[in-house]
């Protein structure tokens, strides 16, 4: 290996850094920054402001004059001219504006983290980045003449931590700002006083909250309590009434609506409240609702999502019709954990977390009470350094989310283990159902209607689950430095299938020297199976990656229970009543069936909000390639943009769809 052979090789490892950064502060800091009306400011549009929007004349097509066809939506983060229908993401239009062309999304986000969100970056474009990455890899080979790639691991000039330092300086809209590159590392406190922020925030923001209030005095108004029981019994087979009071629950009915301070709120409407508490105060920060299963003769599926966190009333909303309603606005769930309030004074050896808060309420009413739930698939880093203030690292943690079908609880499950490791706890357990007896807690429960056998089968699963072991720092860089993965996969990926993974690595290389294969079909390469590719398949390769779909095979991480105990559990699936989707419309239906088995229908139905589904039977109908990963797990892609690689929109108007 020569010295050029590592430049490239430590290149291509570091976009993928970039990348995966460039989204995380996507969410964090750039996307609060891009507005409509800071759009206007920075490129000295000539516009105005009606009915909540920005209007201009379209910068994008010759011969414009009217001062309202081109709209910014802060709502969607959208932009519209309804003239040249040139449409996108306000990203989209950052490129559009700057010309960009190659790789146009992320220098778009790049341009935006400097000139919107002034943070102090250590490049100022893709390629000023790459060159910065160049200039120190050969700065080391002066300095040690190593040709091991080893040497170079460290090398990087992204922040060391999430949070990048927010310069105090407005950036003018120039491409020639210089950045200090000396200034790599961050302020520790940087980060934690915006954490801190962030939770204060939260504590101010409810107790100013107008919804909370009225919600909360108002209980017995607005509580139909006898369909939050029979919710709660049929949905997950919690019919603990004292479980059902202690936390608060509530069942929202839309004949309650009126009864709001503003009546056009439907964020509520049909829904089953958890509320969630601050750990300190026990305050009622933010309402976790869970929408109601709707049988298919009830009428349409709903626009709002099966999931949604309500602080308190949004924005007052305008359609295009002229209707006005008001949107949600959002607490911050990461900050917190249900039930830590509940539990924080226990002493507590052993911890389950759970990914959703049913399951969580339904292992408190067997029982198994210091259990917690993020109320969401992932642990932030501020929820997990909860973990570590009240409980301490040498804990017993029990991770139990969910056993789908596609593999994404199993993944989250392994990501978050890393997490946790690299935190300092060392007592990690991954527990699962069995295959075949539900995804999660609640669904088994449901199936067997016996507390008894469900509490026999969670110490089954306990003794049966996997003690996290990290993989070796070797094996991970192996895949981390092969370009074939991202960060992501690589810590979705169980320790124990690690090697499998290394030698898939080892035939891709193989694979690399036949001229017919491009990057994005060695790619797709990585998910067939190992162990049935011989020498000459390679020379089909480019063929099989078009004509078939492989599966990985991995090894189950979790073996078969024992057949006398296993049995007595079994559920009866011959029993199960017929599956009432949310979501999804008979004609929606139609067209997944072409595409998904029912169990992946199901689940697309559960994790997917109205808006998704659309975008993806779109998808589907003009024969766009998509994964159900960026849908199931948004944080391991970049966030959809509704364009193509080239900025050519892709349009899936909700309003436009027959059904």
């Amino acid at each position: 290996m020569n010295i050029n052979e590592i430049i490239e090789i430590k290149i291509k490892y570091e976009m993928g850094q970039l990348y995966n950064y460039l989204n995380e502060i996507e969410n964090t800091y750039i996307s609060s920054q891009i507005t409509g009306e800071n759009l206007v400011k920075f490129y000295n549009l000539n516009a105005t402001n009606q009915y909540g929007h920005w209007r201009c004349v379209c910068p994008f097509h010759q011969g414009a004059s009217n001062k309202t066809e081109f709209i910014f939506n802060d709502n969607e983060k959208s932009f519209t001219c309804f003239a040249c229908k040139t449409s996108g993401t306000y990203l989209k239009f950052i490129a559009l504006m700057q010309g960009f062309t190659s790789n146009a999304l992320n220098e778009a986000k790049i341009f935006a983290a400097i000139n919107f969100a002034h943070l102090n970056l250590t490049f100022n474009s893709i390629s000023d980045y790459k060159e910065k990455i160049k200039r120190k890899v050969l700065k080391r080979y002066e300095a040690t003449k190593s040709l091991n790639i080893k040497d170079y691991y460290d090398i990087s000039i992204l922040p060391r931590e999430s949070s990048p330092q927010v310069n105090t300086v407005a950036s003018k809209p120039d491409n020639s700002s210089v950045i200090n590159e000396d200034k790599s590392s961050i302020e520790p406190s940087l980060k934690k006083n915006t954490e801190l922020n962030i939770y204060t925030q939260a504590i101010e923001d409810a107790k100013n909250s107008i919804l909370l209030h009225e919600i909360l005095l108002n209980k017995e108004q607005f509580n139909s309590i006898d369909k939050l029981q029979d919710f709660m019994q049929k949905k997950y087979y919690i019919s603990a009434g004292d479980i059902i009071e202690k936390y608060g629950l509530m069942y929202f009915d839309r004949q309650n609506q009126s009864k709001l301070t503003h009546p056009n709120f439907y964020g509520l409407s049909d829904r089953v409240i958890f509320p969630f508490k601050d750990h300190n105060s026990g305050i009622i920060l933010g309402l976790h609702c869970r929408h109601v299963l709707y049988k298919k003769e009830e009428g349409k599926s709903k626009q709002w999502g099966k999931y949604s966190n309500i602080l308190d009333y949004g924005e007052l909303k305008t359609k295009d019709n002229g209707y006005q309603y008001y949107g949600i606005k959002s607490f911050s769930i990461g900050q917190f954990l249900f039930n830590l309030f509940e539990i924080k004074e226990n002493k507590v050896a052993q911890l389950w977390i759970t990914e959703g808060v049913a399951d969580c309420l339904k292992l408190i009413s067997l029982g198994y009470v210091n259990a917690v739930s993020p109320g969401q698939s992932n642990l932030t880093d501020e929820q997990i350094n909860l973990l570590k203030h009240y409980f301490g690292c040498e804990i017993e943690i029990f991770l139990f989310f969910d056993n789908d079908n596609n593999n994404i609880g199993q993944c989250n499950s392994i990501q978050i283990a890393y997490k946790l490791w690299k935190s300092g706890f060392r007592n990690i357990k991954i527990v699962r159902t069995f295959p075949g007896q539900g995804k999660d807690l609640t669904d088994v429960a449901v199936a067997i209607q016996n507390d008894s056998q469900l509490r026999m089968l969670i110490d089954l699963w306990e003794k049966n689950a996997y003690v996290f072991s990290p993989a070796s720092e070797e094996h991970l860089n192996v895949l981390l430095n092969s370009g074939y993965y991202t960060d992501s996969e690589v810590y979705s990926i169980d320790p124990r299938n690690i090697e499998d993974e290394i030698a898939k690595v080892k035939l891709l290389k193989k694979l690399s020297k036949h001229p017919d294969l491009d990057i994005k079909e060695l790619k797709e390469i990585k998910d067939i199976n190992i162990t049935s590719i011989t020498e000459p398949d390679m020379n089909n390769a480019k063929s099989n990656t078009n004509n078939c779909k492989f599966e990985l095979n991995r090894t189950d991480p979790l073996p078969a229970s024992p057949c006398c105990e296993a049995e007595l559990c079994k559920t009866d699936t011959s029993q199960k009543t017929e599956y009432y989707f949310m979501n999804i419309s008979d004609a929606q239906l139609y067209r997944l069936k072409q595409k998904f088995d029912i169990d992946t229908i199901k689940e697309i139905d559960e994790k997917c909000t109205r808006e998704q589904i659309i975008n993806i039977v779109g998808k589907i109908i003009n024969g766009i390639p998509f994964e159900l990963d960026e849908y199931f797990s948004p944080e391991k892609f970049t966030p959809p943009t509704l364009v193509d690689e080239d900025f050519k929109p892709i349009l899936v108007e909700p309003e436009d769809m027959p059904f």
